[in-house]
Formats: structure tokens, C-alpha cells, sequence
């Protein structure tokens, strides 16, 4: 989805979003949609022997080192090792 689309969805202006979704998520809105990826990739890796490929594809990301490189930015843990402290 792109921010326009969105926009039009809620009935108000692309500027308006911008703008208000960070004081009501917290987040702009691109970054609220990497934390949900990633949050579905948390489950995943915790609950699941998925491959980290599958995973990525699965929750938004062709690129698995893209994927890993990000995880570890907003997480401080490779998806890996997020794995091995995790996993049920």
C-alpha cells in the first residue's frame, strides 16, 4: 500500500496522516508497517522452524540478508539468535 492509497482508505489527506499517525501510533506510518513485519517475524522465529527465507518472504521481504540486516537494526539480535532466546 502506498501512502496515497491509505490516505483515500481513511478519507483524510496524504500531509494529515503523515502528520498525525506518529502522535497516535508513535510510529510514521512506513515504520509502523516494519514493526508489524517484524513482529510477525518474531512469532514465526519463536514458534516455527521455518526457514529465515520463508520467513522473510512471508511477512514482506524478497531479500533475506535485507531482511536479517533490518531485523537486527530495530531488534538488536540477528533473526538467529533472536531464535535461540526465543524459540518455545
Amino acid at each position: 500500500l502506498s501512502l496515497t492509497e491509505v490516505a483515500q482508505a481513511c478519507h483524510v489527506s496524504e500531509s494529515w496522516l503523515y502528520h498525525a499517525f506518529p502522535e497516535h501510533t508513535g510510529f510514521t506510518p512506513l515504520g509502523f508497517i516494519i514493526h508489524l513485519r517484524l513482529q510477525e517475524a518474531c512469532c514465526a522465529l519463536a514458534t516455527t522452524e521455518r526457514k529465515l527465507e520463508d520467513i522473510a518472504v512471508t511477512v514482506g521481504y524478497d531479500d533475506p540478508f535485507y531482511f536479517s540486516r533490518l531485523f537486527k537494526k530495530h531488534l538488536g539480535l540477528s533473526p538467529r539468535d533472536y531464535r535461540r532466546e526465543y524459540h518455545c
